[in-house]
């Protein structure tokens, strides 16, 4: 009985980085251009990350091919906390 659960409880938190362009910024009086430059210097992959590449994770991760992936943090950032 206890075998079923290992065969279908994963366990993985997906981090989203702020680097996502959703089309929500906090412009905080500079233009939307001027914050996605000052985002982007900072990143090592030098773009914002898009909607599309989250979900493509959260695709993966929830798909038969990473039935072994368990217990960890998927880091969707570009490389923003590799600094």
């Amino acid at each position: 009985m206890l075998q079923a659960w290992y065969d279908v409880l994963h366990v993985i938190c997906m981090c989203m980085a702020m680097q996502t362009y959703t089309g929500i910024v906090h412009t905080q009086g500079k233009t939307l251009d001027e914050v996605v430059e000052e985002m982007q210097a900072g990143m090592i992959i030098k773009r914002m990350g898009s909607v599309e590449e989250v979900a493509a994770a959260v695709a993966f991760i929830a798909s038969s091919e990473a039935s072994f992936i368990t217990g960890t943090t998927l880091l969707v950032d570009g490389g923003y906390t590799a600094l």
